[in-house]
């Protein structure tokens, strides 16, 4: 019930966007990445074209990178959150949050921790059930290699 009020009054007060803004954001967001497009693509040429250029290079390279991690950031965050919201709302949690945090251990190691313990969690309650991530040691392949000469026991003659 409490939920129920606390959506009601979430959705209460909304305030209509118009169109043309909503077109102006987009087309923005666009020129930006066709910019950055345009910049990492041809940013060899301008080095060769300019001299002293080569720092361009690098601020679009750097700025590309830290784009990148906010837009995954964000999204993966909202899918996160979408996905906590349907644990007491209709919907596949236990799907959702996996995949919002598989996209933020794109980027971020705290991320890929907590989508190992999620896995973790859900191979220890299924009993098994789904198969179990083959680890790979260094000692393995050391000895096979050791064994017969050739990585991986394969002897070939």
């Amino acid at each position: 019930m409490a939920i129920l009020f606390l959506v009601e009054w979430l959705l209460a007060d909304h305030y209509e966007v118009p169109t043309a803004v909503s077109i102006v954001l987009l087309a923005g967001v666009l020129l930006v990445g066709l910019l950055g497009s345009l910049l990492t693509a041809y940013g060899e040429r301008l080095t060769q074209l300019l001299p002293g250029t080569a720092d361009i290079e690098h601020l679009v390279l750097y700025l590309w990178k830290r784009s990148r991690r906010v837009v995954v950031f964000i999204l993966g965050a909202t899918i996160v959150l979408l996905g906590i919201a349907m644990i007491v709302l209709p919907g596949p949690a236990l799907i959702v949050i996996p995949l919002g945090l598989a996209l933020l251990a794109t980027e971020f190691v705290w991320a890929r921790y907590l989508l190992n313990k999620f896995k973790e969690t859900a191979h220890r309650v299924t009993g098994g059930l789904l198969p179990a991530k083959k680890e790979k040691t260094a000692d393995k392949g050391h000895a096979e290699l050791a064994s017969d000469g050739v990585p991986g026991g394969v002897n070939e003659k």
